[in-house]
């Protein structure tokens, strides 16, 4: 086994907590969350409908038990700092509690927040891809284990923007990472160094071999989240009483954007990869990246160019480079074409050839 696949194997055992080995062939059995990959290149062909309705008020609902069970524990009482700090952790709870999800096609259990596994689960469009037709169906398991075996998490569309669901996990998750390890919003340059940190590490480059930017642009929305807790702006505040309650309903396009579609916000793929995602975009499947597909339209075309050129405030100095990133831009000639429209702001690329 090559040095991809058995970092892949180790990354599995570590962070699922490998249940089982039978013998004669691996069954994988995750018993906590995972890192996971997603495509949004694929649902492209047939997108969901957006379901930010249902999400929304499935948000709310359990919004509303953090907020009742925090009151049952002293939120009322609390000073504003230790109230909003109650909040947090049993938002969290809520949200990010583990639950086991029955993957599509023979791929093994999958481990999500409770929240984004109820996405998962729920009888609502979503792209998903038992046969794994997906774009990283095609990987060799000397490549990489994980993507081989355990696939991507199903994409829906919520508030216009097609999102993997592993990036809820990541808003309600890391997010909440992100607020504990930035002292409660006090300091946001450790959260984001520890974030990028993360993405060259085990729920990244070490474990999958992408470094994914919307990844890191989801961790930094629910930390957003998380930071504006009972604040003016936030779903949940304090009556006058002292007690929290839903003061105004919880939206997922106040708190997203389309950063968190990997198509326009690509990810950046170590060296082997990138060969086996170009035999899928361009010599596989369905053709996904061949010349002449309206793959973008216009205004998705600009946000494009805007995350190649832009300096991503939700990424630490230590995120690769644009101006050089091996992502899907370089493997897919309908969007190299957009590339080419802001090579002078770039500089050279990496052909991908």
């Amino acid at each position: 086994m090559n040095v991809p696949a058995l970092r892949g194997l180790r990354f599995y055992v570590w962070a699922t907590g490998l249940c089982a080995l039978a013998a004669g062939g691996v069954l994988l059995a995750p018993c906590t969350s995972a890192a996971y990959e997603s495509d949004q290149l694929t649902a492209r062909l047939q997108p969901p409908r957006d379901i930010s309705e249902e999400a929304d008020e499935h948000a709310n609902l359990l919004l509303r038990r953090a907020a009742e069970r925090a009151n049952t524990m002293g939120a009322c009482k609390a000073d504003d700092a230790r109230a909003q700090e109650l909040v947090a952790g049993l938002v969290h709870r809520e949200m990010g509690g583990k639950a086991l999800v029955r993957a599509p096609g023979a791929q093994p259990m999958m481990s999500f927040g409770a929240y984004a596994a109820w996405l998962e689960r729920a009888p609502l469009p979503k792209a998903s891809w038992g046969d794994r037709a997906d774009l990283y169906g095609s990987v060799p398991l000397r490549d990489n284990l994980l993507l081989k075996v355990v696939g991507p998490s199903s994409t829906v569309q919520l508030a216009g923007v097609l999102v993997g669901t592993d990036k809820i996990d990541h808003f309600w998750v890391q997010g909440f990472d992100y607020y504990q390890r930035s002292g409660g919003g006090q300091d946001p340059e450790r959260a984001l160094a520890w974030g990028t940190g993360t993405e060259w590490g085990v729920w990244g480059v070490r474990s999958t071999g992408v470094f994914s930017f919307s990844d890191l642009a989801a961790n930094h929305a629910g930390y957003r989240f998380y930071t504006h807790l009972l604040g003016p702006t936030s779903p949940l505040q304090r009556g006058d009483d002292g007690c929290v309650a839903l003061a105004r309903p919880f939206h997922w396009g106040d708190w997203i954007d389309w950063r968190l579609d990997e198509v326009l916000n690509p990810s950046v793929y170590e060296e082997s990869l990138a060969e086996d995602i170009r035999r899928v975009t361009i010599a596989d499947g369905q053709g996904l990246c061949a010349g002449g597909r309206p793959l973008l339209g216009p205004a998705e075309r600009a946000l494009l160019r805007q995350a190649l050129t832009e300096i991503p405030a939700y990424a630490s100095a230590a995120a690769p480079r644009r101006d050089r990133a091996l992502d899907l831009t370089d493997l897919c000639p309908a969007l190299r074409e957009v590339v080419g429209e802001v090579v002078g702001e770039l500089g050279p690329r990496p052909t991908g050839s």
